[in-house]
């Protein structure tokens, strides 16, 4: 019985098949059994009135198997509106045998093999209860997801006034992520499962839209399935899609296929009611304004429009259709959509004007294409003065919106020119980029496929197929944005399944596998083909071709999925950082510096910012790479890092190898690293995490010029693992250096304890055995610093020189404001005695002079007659005054407390007590400890020489004193 209903379908996607039933029934009434060569039809246009069952075949002729019913198809008459009820009856039966059981079955067994391919990276992206999830970029949309859940991701005033980052961005993306979580629990962990399920989501519907677009393309469903088996294995869309990696590709790819989808089944309809072109418009107007708002780049996705409207009018005007009527639905899409996109632009604030002007700019430019071809249908003209109409628009156009809007169009052409700059990640590279065959991981086989199928589509343009106008134009299109940025590949993926789906399907014909594809063949039998009707040997050749075209994806995609989950190593690191950071009590940023390519990763699961990598992507090599000296960089890093993970290899003597290799110490010739400190590393050692630290300040003695080593054991590694540095010893047997690890040193030979104190803060540690708390010789005779070598106070001096001392030498204040001074001094807290040498240049003073000073106040002071004055820093103003020393000789002056009483003494002799009234408080020297200089004026600086300073943290009695009034006294005395 004729399948009229099928019919109507194929004259819905071929309206030009009209003409061809006219003429096959002029020839059936004439004949009653006829050949092929008895009607004016080429073989494909045949096959295709065959396959519908109107058509009977006898023996070696044909006829139409219900004339009457062909003639109310011809004449329109359908009924649909007064259908009889036995055609309703009739209707009504075949609804159920109309369905293909083995062919839905076959669909979906397809679309699971796409679902089967999506889902390598589960083991990867759900790990210990928590979403992993892949790559470098889905962080920064968990990122954004989670912040808009706070504030509530339905509520209106809060989507008009989101962060400029996501309106500029990827504002659907983002607030449908939200929405979707909300709908689940609206928890981070539920943002991170939505997060992870999405791509594949994205996966399963465009493999659908493209199972649909192959169908009414080549009207073989055969090559529709092939084109899900083919998209499922191609790398470029089944890494995008994977679980896991939620970027915005996967949510442009539903809106890219759907467009493409609306367009082909735009070029098929024909005659429909009002009601259902307006509704057909708003379809494609929604998908055109969601696709607008998907990506602030969305016009580069939309731009293939234009083209295919170009093409598509021109096929109309030369095939007799009115271009008008022909495009209602598209142009009356992009105005849906336009509107659309202005409300949301002007209501929400989404997307900039230039991303927002994209569909109206389609819009006018489709009135003008249409208009255009309508005028040239009408007047009769040629398809050559199509074009040069088209030529003199686009001219005009551009030179009106140079001149009208220069603003917008150099905004609009510096955004592309950013978008597609060549720069060093993998995406901006071409397709066919030398070197690595990009083309060939991402694609494989199915490109040349691809390729010689494109040609084949333009063909069927030239030769008056409509639909073939979307897949010729998209396919042209993205593979020209492929080879200018392989990030476009995997929309290129769309149609490229189509095409290739559609070349598979001609493959096996051509090997007399199968029948011809339905759109060369003069039957539509090898249309009905099911995986049952198949015998072992065509299933098996079939699967030996498949293996063929899609074996180099089958291995490559699960290999380039692999490649964009997140190392175990990676994320173990991560989670340690996170545990350790835990326990630190500190206003420092938790930024952690790591290769860019996973700095969201670990960020977010460490400090929960994961909405940049541009400081890692800028910084973390340069860094890694640098030859440094010990500081190794953390002035730049300072306040802004606070963790960094140390992998891969280095080139000797960087940073790099340092921290990769000895944990941060010396290596080779290069220097030990200073303020790096490893407290985890990943059991095969390829992860190293690394706490920047102040680091503490190890000062000592040692033989001048010598070279000492110091060595400790680091809280990562195995037992032998060893932190180890050289310490140099300057000419005056003095060394200082920075340490970052807690525990017992060995300096030397001898053991130096540093503390996580230490460490955190930067202090300063003293390994000197000399008197007291603090001990300058001022011995050093040259340079600018006087040490300290008790407790390591080192002093700098300002405007003061060396000079003779009571021991080899002295400091001389000879210069207006001179002093020496230490700004990390910690003195003592209770009893204390602060002794010197002096000799005053001039004993006639117009004020005092200051001796000694400290962050809280004057302590000693020189007076006018030469008598010193004593008090207790931050505690007492009263002053004890000692006799006068004499000018121009070396005196010892000594200076006690003992909680109750001050004591002065000049060359060992008592010369001056004082009771100090009984109090809480205490004496309170501050962290600045000053040798002269003045104090207010330039006339309170002091002027002549000191000598042998001492400072200890007990009250000094009168025997030991006088015993160290001696002038052969040294600085190693006692």
């Amino acid at each position: 019985m004729p399948d009229g209903r099928r019919f109507e379908q194929l004259l819905d996607d071929r309206p030009e098949l009209a003409s061809a039933l006219e003429a096959v029934l002029e020839v059936d009434r004439e004949i009653d059994q006829w050949t092929f060569d008895d009607v004016p039809l080429d073989s494909g246009t045949f096959g295709e009135l065959a396959s519908t069952e109107l058509i009977e075949k006898h023996g070696d002729g044909y006829s139409i198997a219900d004339r009457d019913a062909v003639e109310r198809i011809v004449s329109g008459d359908t009924g649909t509106d007064e259908m009889s009820a036995s055609n309703r009856s009739l209707s009504a039966s075949l609804s159920l045998d109309q369905v293909d059981l083995p062919l839905v079955g076959t669909a979906f067994a397809a679309l699971a093999f796409l679902l089967a391919f999506r889902l390598f990276s589960w083991s990867a992206v759900f790990r210990d209860g928590v979403v992993v999830l892949s790559g470098n970029d889905p962080y920064y949309y968990r990122y954004l997801v989670e912040q808009l859940l706070t504030t509530g991701p339905f509520d209106l005033s809060v989507l008009s006034s989101l962060p400029q980052t996501v309106t500029n961005g990827e504002p659907l993306l983002v607030v449908t992520l939200s929405w979707a979580t909300s709908l689940v629990g609206g928890t981070p962990a539920d943002a991170g499962f939505v997060l992870a399920l999405y791509p594949v989501i994205s996966a399963v519907i465009t493999g659908g839209v493209v199972y649909l677009v192959t169908e009414r393309v080549s009207g073989d469903r055969r090559a529709a399935l092939a084109a899900i088996f083919i998209l499922s294995i191609l790398p470029a869309h089944a890494y995008r899609t994977s679980l896991g990696y939620a970027d915005h590709h996967a949510f442009d790819y539903i809106w890219l296929s759907l467009t493409m989808l609306l367009l082909v089944v735009s070029t098929t309809r024909r005659g429909l009611a009002p009601g259902r072109t307006a509704a057909f418009a708003s379809s494609l107007g929604i998908v055109v304004a969601l696709q607008s708002l998907a990506w602030d780049a969305s016009p580069v996705l939309l731009a293939p429009i234009g083209p295919f409207l170009v093409l598509k009018t021109a096929m109309d005007v030369r095939d007799g259709r009115e271009p008008l009527k022909a495009n209602a639905e598209i142009v009356g899409g992009l105005a849906v959509g336009t509107t659309l996109v202005v409300l949301v632009h002007t209501g929400l604030n989404w997307h900039t004007t230039k991303v927002s002007a994209a569909p109206g700019l389609l819009f006018l430019g489709s009135v003008g294409v249409v208009g255009l071809g309508e005028g040239v249908r009408r007047f009769d003209r040629s398809l050559r003065e199509y074009g040069l109409g088209l030529a003199a628009g686009f001219v005009l156009s551009t030179g009106s919106a140079l001149l009208l809007f220069p603003a917008f169009v150099t905004n609009a052409l510096d955004s592309a020119g950013v978008l597609f700059s060549q720069g060093a990640i993998v995406e901006t590279q071409s397709l066919f980029a030398a070197g690595s065959l990009p083309w060939l991981l991402v694609l494989g086989p199915p490109l040349v496929t691809t390729v010689a199928y494109t040609l084949y589509e333009i063909k069927r343009v030239h030769d008056g197929h409509a639909p073939s106008a979307v897949t010729a134009t998209y396919a042209v299109y993205f593979l020209l944005l492929s080879v200018l940025q392989i990030r476009f590949v995997g929309e290129y993926a769309l149609v490229a399944a189509t095409l290739s789906g559609m070349a598979f399907v001609h493959l096996t014909s051509w090997l007399d596998i199968s029948n011809p594809p339905a759109w060369l063949s003069a039957t539509m039998e090898g249309d009905a083909w099911s995986p049952s009707r198949l015998d072992w040997s065509a299933l098996s050749a079939v699967a030996f071709l498949l293996l063929l075209v899609g074996g180099l994806g089958m291995i490559q995609t699960p290999i380039k999925t692999s490649q964009l989950t997140i190392d175990d190593g990676a994320y173990r690191t991560a989670d340690q950082i996170a545990t350790y950071d835990e326990t630190r009590d500190d206003p420092h940023t938790d930024y952690v510096l790591s290769p860019w390519g996973e700095n969201r990763m670990y960020n977010y699961f460490v400090n929960g910012q994961s909405q940049s990598y541009a400081f890692a992507r800028d910084t973390y090599r340069p860094f890694m790479t640098t030859a440094s000296n010990e500081s190794g960089g953390y002035q730049m890093l300072s306040g802004r890092v606070e963790y960094i993970v140390s992998t891969g290899r280095w080139q000797p003597d960087t940073i790099g190898a340092r921290l990769q290799e000895a944990y941060g110490g010396q290596r080779d010739t290069a220097p030990a690293l200073d303020h790096y400190r490893a407290f985890y590393e990943s059991p095969d050692g390829q992860y190293i995490a690394y706490e920047v630290v102040d680091g503490a300040v190890v000062t000592g003695s040692g033989r001048p010029n010598s070279v000492l080593n110091a060595s400790v054991h680091p809280p990562v590694g195995e037992d032998s693992a060893t932190y180890r540095k050289n310490v140099r010893v300057n000419d005056h047997g003095v060394y200082e250096t920075v340490v970052p690890y807690t525990g017992t040193y060995q300096i030397g030979g001898r053991p130096v304890t540093v503390s996580e104190s230490a460490v955190q803060n930067g202090t300063y540690l003293s390994a000197f055995d000399g008197p007291g708390m603090a001990a300058w010789s001022f011995d050093e005779g040259n340079g600018s610093t006087a040490y300290d070598r008790s407790g390591g106070y080192h002093f700098e001096m300002a405007n003061a020189s060396w000079t003779e001392g009571v021991n080899d030498t002295g400091v001389r204040f000879g210069r207006e404001n001179g002093y020496v001074q230490t700004s990390r001094f910690k003195g003592p807290s209770d009893d204390f005695t602060i002794r010197f040498w002096i000799r005053p240049r001039s004993t006639v003073r117009e004020t005092n002079n200051v001796i000694v000073r400290t962050s809280t106040s004057l302590p000693v002071i020189l007076r006018p007659n030469g008598r010193i004055s004593f008090r207790i820093p931050g505690m007492s103003e009263e002053f004890l005054l000692a006799e006068a020393v004499q000018d121009g000789e070396w005196s010892s002056v000594t200076l006690t407390y003992d909680g109750t009483t001050k004591r002065a003494y000049v060359n060992g002799e008592l010369v001056g007590t004082q009771h100090v009234e009984t109090t809480t408080d205490i004496p309170k020297f501050g962290r600045r400890l000053a040798v002269g200089g003045g104090f207010y004026t330039a006339e309170s600086s002091f002027t002549g020489g000191i000598d042998e300073m001492r400072i200890y943290d007990r009250a000094l009695s009168n025997e030991t004193v006088a015993h160290l009034a001696d002038r052969n006294e040294s600085a190693a005395g006692n």
